[in-house]
């Protein structure tokens, strides 16, 4: 079988639009009978500029 399921325009897209890193903070902690979770999550830059969203 092979199948196309993205042409090569929507696979640059795809590779384009993703950020370049991840970053994910968690921290927990508890005091007596309070339990507590912070979590925070940043992305990286992407590159936007060959995206194009009104193609279709």
């Amino acid at each position: 079988m092979n199948a196309v399921l993205f042409g090569r325009q929507a696979q640059r897209d795809l590779v384009a639009a993703l950020p370049h890193a991840k970053l994910v903070l968690t921290n927990g902690g508890s005091l007596g009978r309070v339990h507590a979770l912070a979590r925070t999550t940043r992305f990286g830059r992407y590159d936007a500029r060959n995206f194009d969203m009104h193609a279709g």
